[in-house]
């Protein structure tokens, strides 16, 4: 308990007028408060009289005030979303027009990012998305995932669709609809660090978390390696801008194919293999081949093929894989791979 307040009364009538200060934030609040004031004589006899009515000059007073109540903790509103008044952006006081106001989301944490999809807004949070649509003057919710994304700028697109990284590495797209594309194979390992980009003009999505970075074409679908540190993506006067914490390195052109076995179990003997592009550059092609499935797979050197995109082998097995890579940095793309093989009756 703090010490008493002393005060000295030379002149009447006195007004005596007292301080509470302390620190409050934003999220602790207290219950009313009771305040309690003692007044007698200043004299060491505690037997004296009460105090007269009077009080004259010089005459000592101890006011003793005991302030007791209630204080409780409340949890930061994390999972709230708060909407302004429309022309003024700084009103978010709610009253009977309903023009501003909050609400809270179906799930705990915090609201990551909030970002418009046509005529709605979405509503991206650390442990899952809800989309919001303006129903007159009050917003319709709906949560259509309960996974969270992986971190606060897990998230990039357009007006028109969002591409969308979750907590257990998946890849999403969201239009009218959600769609998992997946991935999670190579993206579950990054770090909350994780950093979608999106450049509408050419159809990439860039997936960087500063240790490993991946590239994404939802045209055709296609995933594979790209930078690492890529931050952000746009265009200013029709010129591509693109922003990094350091140098971007792009890595070289390295693709794999699953593994095909051309519907039988039987050995085959690969003649050729064709690609379908119109790269200028050489590319290089290998081949994985095994006899037994449960045995690693053999790998050839790599090899040169040649400017019709193609290249002359004879390697036996019974699964294959293929595999493709450039040294060179260029834009092409892959139309398709033909292999030529041979059958064998073993």
């Amino acid at each position: 308990m703090a010490d008493p307040i002393i005060l000295e009364l030379k002149a009447l009538p006195a007004e005596v007028v007292c301080e509470i200060s302390g620190i409050m934030t934003s999220n602790v609040f207290g219950g009313p408060l009771e305040v309690t004031t003692e007044i007698w004589s200043g004299t060491d006899n505690p037997t004296e009289p009460g105090l007269p009515a009077i009080l004259w000059d010089n005459y000592h007073l101890d006011v003793t005030t005991q302030i007791s109540g209630e204080g409780w903790l409340i949890p930061t509103n994390m999972e709230f979303v708060e909407w302004s008044k429309i022309g003024d952006a700084f009103d978010f006081h709610k009253d009977d027009s309903h023009e501003s106001g909050r609400l809270p989301m179906e799930y705990p944490g915090w609201i990551y990012q909030a970002k418009q999809l046509a005529d709605k807004m979405v509503m991206y949070g650390e442990n899952g998305v809800t989309i919001l649509k303006p129903a007159e003057q009050y917003w319709a919710s709906q949560t259509i995932l309960n996974i969270g994304l992986k971190g606060t700028n897990s998230v990039a697109g357009t007006n028109n669709v969002h591409f969308f990284v979750d907590n257990l590495g998946q890849l999403w797209k969201l239009t009218d609809s959600l769609k998992m594309l997946d991935y999670s194979e190579f993206l579950l390992p990054a770090t909350a660090n994780l950093t979608l980009s999106y450049d509408h003009v050419n159809d990439l999505l860039y997936l960087c978390d500063g240790v490993i970075g991946f590239l994404y074409c939802d045209g055709s679908q296609s995933f594979g390696k790209g930078p690492i540190n890529i931050t952000g993506i746009g265009y200013q006067y029709g010129t591509l801008k693109v922003t990094s914490s350091s140098a971007i390195v792009t890595p070289i052109f390295d693709i794999c194919t699953d593994i095909y076995d051309f519907g039988t179990r039987k050995g085959k003997s690969i003649i050729s293999i064709e690609f379908g592009t119109d790269v200028v550059t050489p590319l290089k092609v290998s081949i994985d081949y095994r006899y037994d499935k449960a045995k690693a797979f053999n790998q050839t050197p790599w090899y040169t093929v040649d400017t019709r995109g193609i290249y002359y082998i004879s390697i036996y097995g019974k699964e294959f894989r293929f595999r493709l890579k450039s040294y060179v940095w260029e834009y092409f793309e892959l139309d398709y791979i033909n292999v030529n093989y041979r059958v064998h009756d073993h």
